[in-house]
């Protein structure tokens, strides 16, 4: 074979290969783009679908699944009397009480200003049974540091009670009053006279004595006064016996 036959031959080879070549990056290009578009496709497939799931839940107002990954209601706390004034106390400013005497736990407790008495009583347990209820002053209102004493029923029957341990107001009447004032003027203390104590007042029957004691044993009296919201006693009979009584 001459030089010249080889080289055509050559040339002829050389043409082939690179048609060939050409034909191949044609085919992967072409495969490329249809793998492009089915993927595209299949992102739209899925966008259709999420969308209309969620029309059909907006639809139908069921949305319970989507709002509870979105917010969940806190979770109730139900707090003791003793556990909202401790809080209360830690949010505002507070005043320190001591109380002492005869209640269940003697201590100090810190409240807010103008807590009345029985909520101070209610953190310290309550009273024990000894106390003198009926003449404690459970909704006297306290605005300051104080130390309240309470007093034993045989405390104040013995005179062994000093007035000056509390404030004026906290403990009803007066044990000076009650051995002294009752004696030497005659007066009748309406918040611990007997029925027969009661009965000796003009106009005071069986019946009205017995609401009387009814009366102080829920609503002590602070003041002669308020004997007139006793049922049976009004203006009339309370001014026949307001020169007799005390409290």
């Amino acid at each position: 074979m001459s030089k010249m036959e080889q080289i055509s031959l050559f040339e002829k080879k050389k043409g082939k290969l690179h048609y060939s070549q050409i034909v191949k990056y044609k085919e992967t290009e072409l495969i490329g783009e249809d793998m492009q578009k089915n993927v595209t496709y299949i992102l739209a497939v899925i966008i259709i679908i999420a969308t209309t799931f969620f029309y059909k839940l907006y639809a139908s107002g069921d949305l319970t699944g989507i709002k509870a990954a979105v917010t969940k209601e806190p979770p109730k706390i139900e707090t003791t009397f003793e556990e909202t004034m401790i809080t209360f106390s830690a949010e505002a400013n507070t005043i320190s009480i001591y109380l002492c005497g005869h209640v269940v736990n003697p201590g100090i407790y810190e409240v807010l200003p103008d807590t009345i008495l029985n909520d101070v009583v209610t953190l310290a347990g309550g009273l024990t049974s000894d106390a003198a209820i009926n003449r404690i002053n459970l909704v006297y209102i306290i605005k300051n540091n104080l130390t309240i004493y309470i007093p034993s029923e045989e405390e104040l029957l013995n005179n062994q009670y000093d007035s000056s341990l509390n404030v004026s107001g906290i403990i009803l009447g007066n044990s000076s009053i009650n051995t002294e004032d009752s004696i030497n003027t005659g007066l009748i203390n309406i918040n611990t006279a007997n029925k027969e104590e009661l009965t000796s007042l003009p106009g005071i029957g069986d019946s009205t004595a017995d609401r009387i004691i009814q009366y102080r044993e829920a609503t002590p009296f602070t003041k002669i006064e308020d004997i007139m919201n006793v049922q049976g006693i009004g203006e009339s009979k309370y001014n026949s016996i307001k020169e007799l009584i005390c409290v």
